[in-house]
């Protein structure tokens, strides 16, 4: 079982429950737009690549507790998923709800599940399987996220090769959450869909993904989600991941995104960066710059 790895943000508690690593993409592959770039040890430093060559690419969800609310952010793959078109993600065997269990939080005292977008690898434990059947984890949580990319996932004419893990996730890890009556479907317009809490629209990577940021009074958490892979994109915004379904949009949200990560007392949460997993962003002359916090 991982170790969860805790930060505190004045009253909050925030919490990466970890799966295991993805690593099986060279930066070559999952940035093709860099070319021979892919390279520089500027932008890949080494301890962020294994010995083989490839990517460390986290998987894991945040948990982020307060006095009054206990929420996660994304729910990464879950077990027992098939996926058999997506081998890196198909039934797995993990120990995430041991790993939520050692933060000290059963699934029933989870009251909010965000989901910045409705992908394979960020809604995964959104269910589990029990006598045939999947059921929500969270048994007294909402579940909140777009409607707009679930009525997408929904549609038959949207279905085609690239987004068939989609269509395969919405049905095992979200429809249980609408038939049981948990969803909060929203408009993704940065309005608060609770106190302090708010999804920005930062499509590109997927039809309707969100950034979401929680505001403080010792300053604002932002879930970068799939704006961002790897901190190569941080001093390279204009380079999209394999991943990003439109490009030029994905480039725009990514811009949006670091301005919303360099201002004052922020920092920005990764859904898959290695290390920390946690960043301060500054802005510079030339862009912006990094360091893990």
């Amino acid at each position: 079982m991982s170790e969860p790895v805790v930060r505190h943000m004045g009253e909050l508690k925030i919490t990466r429950i970890s799966e295991p690593d993805i690593l099986a993409l060279t930066p070559a592959r999952l940035f093709p737009d860099l070319a021979d770039e892919a390279a520089d040890p500027a932008l890949f430093p080494p301890h962020m690549l294994t010995e083989e060559g490839f990517v460390r690419l986290a998987v894991h969800a945040w948990l982020v507790e307060g006095p009054l609310v206990t929420l996660l952010v994304d729910t990464g793959i879950g077990n027992a998923k098939a996926r058999p078109k997506a081998p890196l993600f198909h039934e797995r065997q993990t120990d995430f709800l041991d790993t939520l269990a050692a933060a000290g939080v059963a699934p029933s005292a989870v009251d909010l599940v965000l989901l910045s977008h409705l992908h394979v690898d960020h809604v995964g434990w959104n269910t589990v399987r029990t006598d045939d059947v999947w059921l929500p984890t969270f048994p007294h949580a909402k579940y909140v996220f777009s409607e707009k990319e679930y009525r997408f996932y929904a549609a038959p004419q949207h279905y085609e090769a690239r987004h068939h893990n989609s269509f395969l996730a919405r049905m095992d890890s979200v429809d249980p959450v609408v038939a049981n009556g948990q969803a909060v479907m929203i408009a993704v317009d940065g309005s608060e869909v609770m106190p302090n809490v708010r999804f920005h629209a930062t499509p590109g990577h997927s039809p309707d993904h969100a950034v979401i940021t929680i505001d403080t009074p010792d300053g604002r958490l932002l879930f970068a989600a799939d704006t961002l892979h790897h901190p190569a994109q941080v001093l390279r915004p204009d380079v999209n991941s394999t991943f990003d379904l439109e490009p030029e949009a994905a480039r725009a949200s990514r811009r949006k995104m670091l301005d919303m990560a360099a201002e004052e007392n922020t920092l920005l949460f990764g859904a898959h960066l290695s290390g920390t997993s946690v960043l301060d962003i500054r802005r510079t002359a030339e862009g912006y710059t990094w360091r893990e916090a």
